[in-house]
């Protein structure tokens, strides 16, 4: 009786062991680059690194954001090609360097004003 129950608490732990204490590999951070035309001490550049900032800590470093400010990665214009190209990752733009390609959201344009001529 004693080794039967020896025999099943060892081979509890051992399964208790496997499923619970072993480790995955560790796996490398995802490394994303945001590309922003505003210079960096401008207030949207600012709070896009510290929304950068709070996805690494949020994530525990499993995503880290590299910010290029000031056009240095791809210029205004260029920023939404720059990202469909893969230059970078995630683009801060305005409508008006993309004019056509979002026709819904060009209807903000559209004012009673606009209208009355």
């Amino acid at each position: 009786m004693f080794k039967k129950g020896l025999a099943l608490f060892l081979g509890a732990g051992l399964l208790f062991s496997v499923l619970f204490l072993t480790t995955a590999p560790a796996q490398a951070a995802v490394e994303l680059t945001y590309s922003i035309f505003f210079p960096a001490t401008h207030g949207h550049s600012l709070l896009a690194t510290e929304w950068a900032k709070e996805v690494e800590k949020r994530t525990n470093g499993a995503v880290k954001i590299t910010m290029f400010p000031g056009g240095t990665l791809t210029p205004a214009p260029q920023c939404y090609d720059g990202v469909v190209k893969g230059i970078s990752d995630i683009g801060m733009s305005v409508l008006s360097y993309t004019a056509g390609r979002f026709p819904m959201m060009e209807v903000k344009n559209f004012s009673p004003r606009n209208w009355m001529m």
